[in-house]
């Protein structure tokens, strides 16, 4: 006789379940978190969604010194598009991804952070193909990131340096109506063909574009405008 019992098996014990690969094997899905210090606690922001993102890169928007408006937690943070398949993100810069904006401010000024609560995440790049590493000024006046408004089919094309202005960052919590045209401005822009580019006098060729997998941490000067990266010639 053969006998059968559900108590010896795993239900999905051999479901196929997508991971990021690479050197990420075995990890699905990335959440973002905030750890209270002085009371040793760790909080969960909810509200993102798995099936579609995968999160990472977090960066406070520094308090502008400038506004007096009442001290806000804007987090911004890159999301990396799951689709079609997760396989591909250190070395695969051409995946898409946009930049998000939470305010936890909430979390951070009472006691009642819970992962329950559902945050507001506000997607500011929407016109670019992707957009990573964020970084806000020590006055928290500009916030810059890495992007491509076109997109590039390569592991590691040339990427473009933008900024935005963080008080209008700040706005989209305060205001049901959010405007972005003119969030959005272009620094350094993509070099297309780098050998069509303009040659120096000595035969030298210029500036060929930027190449680098993410900013600085503090890549600000002290002037607040002024920022200083790394490139691949």
């Amino acid at each position: 006789a053969t006998y059968f019992t559900s108590d010896i098996f795993e239900s999905n014990k051999y479901d196929f379940v997508d991971d990021w690969g690479e050197k990420n094997d075995g990890i699905v899905d990335l959440s973002l978190f905030v750890l209270d210090i002085q009371d040793q606690t760790v909080r969960t922001i909810g509200g993102i969604d798995s099936s579609k993102w995968t999160v990472g890169q977090p960066c406070f928007l520094n308090q502008n010194t400038q506004d007096n408006a009442p001290t806000s937690h804007v987090l911004v943070y890159t999301a990396w598009s799951t689709q079609p398949r997760k396989l591909g993100m250190i070395y695969c810069y051409q995946r898409s991804s946009k930049l998000f904006a939470v305010d936890i401010s909430s979390m951070l000024t009472t006691d009642n952070g819970s992962v329950d609560i559902k945050y507001s995440h506000t997607m500011l790049t929407q016109g670019l193909a992707h957009s990573r590493s964020p970084r806000s000024s020590p006055d928290g006046k500009w916030l810059v990131f890495l992007g491509n408004e076109k997109g590039f089919s390569t592991h590691n094309g040339c990427c473009e340096l933008f900024k935005m202005d963080s008080h209008r960052i700040r706005s989209f919590f305060k205001s049901a109506e959010v405007n972005e045209v003119g969030l959005i401005e272009k620094v350094v822009a993509e070099v297309r063909n780098p050998l069509n580019s303009k040659e120096s006098p000595s035969g030298e060729m210029l500036f060929p574009g930027l190449f680098l997998d993410q900013l600085p941490r503090q890549c600000f000067l002290s002037d607040n405008e002024s920022v200083v990266l790394s490139s691949w010639w």
